[in-house]
Parts: C-alpha cells; structure tokens; sequence
C-alpha cells in the first residue's frame, strides 16, 4: 500500500466511523485506480459497507465523498458510480510529495539486490574478424542490464574483453 493509499484509506475508515459508527480498519479498505472512462484517481467501493450506513449505496458513497471533501485536504472532489465512489487527488497534495522527495536521490531505487554480487558477460566479439552494429548494438545492452543491476543494489562485476588486437595484424 503506497502512502498515497494509506492517508486515503485511513481518511474513509475516520468517515465511516464518524458517519456510520463503523468499526473497519485501514487494512480492510480496498481502493483501486479508478478506470480511464470515469474521473478520479482512486476508486473505493462502498457495498461491503452499506450494512453499517443502511443506506443504499449512491447515498452511501455520496455521504462518504462529501465528509471527505469537507474534513480532508487530500479530495480535491468526487463522483458517485452506483456503489463505487470515484476520489480526485487535491493538486496540493501532489505539489508537497514532489517538493519532498524532488532532492531524494533514492527515491524509487529498488534494493532488490542489496549484499548480492552478480557478473554480468556481455559481448566479446571476435577481432580478428570485421565488427558490425550486432557487436556494437550487444555491448550496449550487457552495459545498459549492468547499470540497471548495478541501480537495483546489486554489486556488479562486468566481464568484458577489450582488446586492440584485430584484423590489422
């Protein structure tokens, strides 16, 4: 769960305890991406929870938008889809995550590899024999794979050979 989806999961848990006296935890709230034909950034989906509302769902997702609307900075606005409410990301909270992580150089690294060594073999062509772009185009990808190991925390050997010896000999 990202902390996107946390601050907006522990909001709607506030909105259903305050609106429904609903005793839900973060864990249980679902949010997904919201689908490309419908507005929004986030989507949660109200029938679980209707039972505690005794309303029908539309009157449940609305009364939960507009608690959210009105005790977050996070909702920006919402929509109401039959049972699933549709949440719009405030630009504010967009601007202060960027102007946070802007200078955080690790921001997004993996640590997949941390401690782990790992040896990248990438083209050694044959000198005594014409180059062409196939050559060029390999020691190209085993480089680009070794700087992405070497990104994700991996300590990476790379295994080249370099030579001058070739044709002219």
């Amino acid at each position: 769960m990202t902390s996107l989806e946390r601050i907006v999961s522990d909001a709607i848990v506030n909105g259903l305890q305050s609106l429904f006296s609903a005793n839900v935890l973060s864990e249980q709230i679902a949010l997904e991406k919201t689908k490309k034909e419908f507005e929004g950034d986030l989507t949660f989906v109200v029938f679980p929870y209707v039972r505690f509302s005794k309303l029908n769902p539309e009157q449940t997702a609305a009364s939960l938008g507009e608690f959210l609307l009105n005790n977050t900075t996070i909702i920006k606005q919402y929509q109401v889809v039959k049972g699933f409410l549709n949440l719009s990301i405030s630009p504010i909270y967009w601007t202060t995550f960027l102007n946070e992580n802007v200078q955080n150089m690790q921001y997004g690294r993996p640590t997949i590899g941390a401690g782990q060594r790992v040896m990248i073999e990438y083209s050694s062509p044959n000198t005594n024999k014409p180059l062409h772009l196939g050559h060029v185009r390999n020691n190209l990808l085993g480089y680009a794979i070794a700087s992405l190991m070497d990104f994700c925390g991996y300590e990476v050997i790379k295994a080249n050979l370099i030579n001058d010896r070739g044709i002219h000999i």
